[in-house]
Order: C-alpha cells, then sequence, then structure tokens
C-alpha cells in the first residue's frame, strides 16, 4: 500500500507541475512595468547629430582636374592653357621635392589641344539629357 501510495503521489506531482502554465521568464523583458510606466516613450534626441569630419581634403591639385575637366567640356580653351600651365609647374616643383610627378600635364595638354576625338560625342550626350530632363517649375 505504501509504494501505491507513493507511486500515485509522485504521478500527481509530475503531472501537477506540467498541468500549470510556465511562467514568463525575467530575460523576455527589457525593462520592468514601473519602467515602461514612468518612461512610455524611448528616449529621443531633438537635435540634429552634427555630421561626421570628411576624411579627405582635396588639394589644389584635385580642384584644378576637376575645374580642367569642367572647362573642357564646356570648351573654355583660355582656362585650360592656365591649367596646362599649373600642371607643369606642379610637375616640376614635384620633381624637385619627391622625385614623382602628378602625371596630369599630359591628360590636360590633350584636352587643351582637342586631342580627345570623343567630345562631341560626351557633349551630343549631355545635350540630349538636358533637353529630355525636366525643368524645375
Amino acid at each position: 500500500m505504501k509504494r501505491t501510495n507513493a507511486a500515485l503521489a509522485v504521478t500527481f506531482c509530475v503531472l501537477a507541475g506540467f498541468g500549470a502554465p510556465p511562467e514568463r521568464a525575467a530575460a523576455q523583458e527589457k525593462e520592468s512595468p514601473l519602467e515602461r510606466i514612468l518612461k512610455p516613450l524611448p528616449e529621443y534626441d531633438p537635435f540634429d547629430q552634427p555630421p561626421s569630419p570628411p576624411q579627405f581634403f582635396p588639394d589644389e591639385v584635385d580642384k584644378r582636374a576637376r575645374a580642367a575637366l569642367a572647362d573642357s567640356l564646356t570648351d573654355r580653351q583660355e582656362f585650360l592653357a592656365d591649367h596646362v600651365r599649373f600642371f607643369a609647374a606642379k610637375d616640376a616643383e614635384l620633381k624637385k621635392e619627391r622625385g614623382t610627378i602628378t602625371g596630369l600635364t599630359g591628360h590636360v595638354a590633350d584636352l587643351s589641344n582637342n586631342a580627345i576625338r570623343e567630345r562631341e560625342r560626351y557633349l551630343a550626350a549631355q545635350k540630349k539629357a538636358l533637353s529630355a530632363a525636366a525643368s524645375p517649375s
């Protein structure tokens, strides 16, 4: 009888343990209910954050290279001649200081001397794109 009662008690305890719903684990809640009541909104910073500082500061050579490309597309020969002189002087200066050059003088001279044969195709494509673009109203 004792064995039957003990087996019955163990069976009852095991079944009672499975019958109860599991409690919610504390790890599932990020914050307590009291904190959710006291602070219902997420943290918010109304001010814009400052942009990160630029990682690249363009030097005069980079600015002149961009200007030379723009001047070649707009066919401004007087500025292109100035760019050629600048790059030749910069190459001479760098050759004297470091032994290296920019390597851009020849390319800018080609732009200045109209040695690039595809310029008309680029200008035509640019005009076509500008004519097809929607004008701001």
